[in-house]
């Protein structure tokens, strides 16, 4: 078994202020955010954050705009796992924060690499998800290919809410 220290681009409770985001005035006299330009933009900063391609972010249709109001999203990369993001209003014209408890799983897969290069000496290459809620106990499956074509399954688990892992094939 590998035990890595706290790896790859964390952005474990990461705080971001988004651009003000436009109000839109709805039926009887309230008003809502408008959420697809929040999932536009979470999904644009986060992506680039995470170091990953692309995040798809998912909110609900309507949410009441106020200061202080929270709800919460779902981003989603590629080929991950879905990861909540809570969202807060900043104020009422549609300025809001977010937090998202998630990895890219980039340093890890680089860990399991050179790993079991070093243990087999045979080049290898890691496939896992792009990114992954940080949780104690969680775990996830890389798929391993070496360069004969043969793959093996590396499990890895979360050993602490700060990131660290540890994995064996």
């Amino acid at each position: 078994m590998k035990t890595s220290p706290r790896l790859g681009p964390l952005i474990r409770s990461m705080t971001v202020v988004v651009m003000a985001v436009v109000v839109l005035a709805a039926c009887g006299g309230g008003k809502d955010l408008d959420t697809r330009k929040v999932e536009r933009f979470i999904g644009e900063d986060a992506a680039a954050r995470l170091e990953v391609l692309a995040v798809s972010v998912s909110c609900p249709s309507t949410v009441d705009a106020g200061k202080d109001k929270t709800f919460t999203c779902t981003a989603k990369a590629p080929d991950s796992v879905d990861v909540d993001v809570k969202v807060r209003q900043k104020d009422e014209k549609g300025n809001v924060s977010w937090k998202i408890n998630a990895r890219s799983t980039s340093e890890v897969v680089e860990s399991i690499e050179q790993g079991i290069q070093k243990q087999k000496k045979t080049t290898v290459t890691a496939d896992c998800p792009d990114i992954i809620p940080i949780r104690k106990g969680a775990s996830f499956t890389c798929v391993v290919s070496d360069e004969k074509g043969g793959e093996s399954e590396v499990t890895i688990v979360e050993t602490d809410d700060e990131g660290s892992v540890t994995w064996a094939v």
